[in-house]
């Protein structure tokens, strides 16, 4: 559930007419991995990386910790490749050699949508690190390969709030902090979605409507509770105020196991997105880290 909300909404550019020496190295926000892209290319955070000047061709990127015996709620080159199978019609795919320990390159079209992508994963001592070139015309697909592939991994540690608009401040034990897409997670250790944990996300809104108390209840079950409706109870929703930025404070519980978890979910409405801070514990530990959380939440400033 926790990584739904911000899968990478990827977009689509015609770089034909683009000179070879109008190339430049960009470092992709929030991951350990720099790519050579057009100058034309701007930087999207709430997308985790660059759209070309005509939004027709896309390049973002995200760091994964790797699967292991440790971690097994991790990711592997394997799971990668399965993902993409799942997702799409797979055009070509080959082994990558000199770019980490190993690495694996993927074309694909993307299932009910004239979309096409480059994905390449690149397995270094602790993540996979992903890079995505997303486009719509077939013909760009050599120069989009191109950008995806260039990927190389940066020798400094990443930091997670690269390239994002806000920031908050971690209260122990939550002192890890991983980047997963735009989404920036404090946690115990470094297991995605382990228990219990913090979130900040920006989810571009489009023309969907502001979240009130009003509409609350329909936003929860229509994005946290999606998956599984009767799962969910909500115990409290109340306005909340955080950097100017008008939303609402929801306090829920979750059946799980091995234990009930308890969350509290503040949403912000900014010009187009809403941000959105997450705090998940056991119900037996919220005593502690409820209070956590929202003072996390309370900490939410400009960078």
């Amino acid at each position: 559930m926790l990584y739904s909300k911000y899968a990478l909404f990827l977009s689509l550019i015609s770089l034909n007419s683009v000179a070879a020496d109008k190339w430049a190295i960009r470092k992709i926000p929030g991951c350990s991995v720099s790519v050579t892209i057009p100058l034309q290319f701007k930087l999207k955070p709430e997308m985790g990386g660059f759209v070309g000047p005509d939004s027709a061709i896309s390049v973002a990127g995200t760091s994964v910790p790797l699967l292991t015996s440790r971690n097994p709620d991790g990711l592997s080159l394997e799971s990668l490749s399965q993902s993409a199978v799942a997702s799409g019609t797979v055009l070509s795919k080959e082994s990558v050699q000199g770019k980490g320990k190993a690495g694996v390159l993927i074309n694909r079209k993307m299932k009910n949508a004239n979309i096409y992508q480059w994905t390449l994963g690149i397995q270094t001592d602790t993540s996979i690190e992903i890079v995505i070139g997303s486009y719509q015309n077939p013909a760009d697909s050599p120069l989009v390969k191109r950008m995806v592939y260039s990927a190389q991994i940066t020798p400094s540690l990443a930091d997670p709030f690269d390239g994002l608009k806000y920031k908050f401040t971690v209260e122990a034990p939550l002192s890890r902090l991983n980047r997963v897409a735009t989404a920036v997670i404090a946690a115990t250790d470094d297991k995605p979605g382990s228990i219990p944990h913090f979130s900040l996300g920006q989810v571009v809104r489009g023309t969907a409507p502001r979240v009130t108390v009003q509409n609350a209840s329909q936003f929860f079950q229509s994005v946290y509770a999606r998956s599984n409706p009767n799962n969910f109870k909500i115990e409290s929703v109340r306005p909340e105020k955080i950097l100017g930025l008008e939303g609402v404070e929801i306090v829920a519980v979750e059946k799980s196991r091995p234990k009930d978890n308890k969350a509290v979910h503040v949403i912000l409405n900014d010009d187009t997105s809403w941000i959105m801070l997450d705090g998940v514990c056991a119900t037996d530990q919220a005593s502690l880290f409820l209070p956590k959380f929202k003072k996390m939440a309370q900490s939410l400033r400009l960078k």
